[in-house]
């Protein structure tokens, strides 16, 4: 897995499929699995956000 700052401020993420299946795996988790208390002050971000961003791993999972 490579991650690069972009000239925006914003990250590039180039992962390897099995990469991205981990990274999916650990967000699936966190958003179904288990039930942290305080999720947002733990993880830094809302369950809503963490739930995009495994669906956004999800549809890249699903293109050829």
């Amino acid at each position: 897995m490579t991650i690069e700052r972009m000239a925006d401020g914003r990250f590039a993420i180039t992962a390897a499929p099995n990469e991205l299946i981990a990274l999916g795996n650990c967000l699936n988790e966190v958003c179904n699995g288990i039930e942290l208390f305080e999720l947002e002050t733990r993880v830094g971000t809302s369950r809503e956000t963490l739930a995009a961003m495994l669906a956004a791993i999800l549809s890249a999972q699903d293109r050829p």
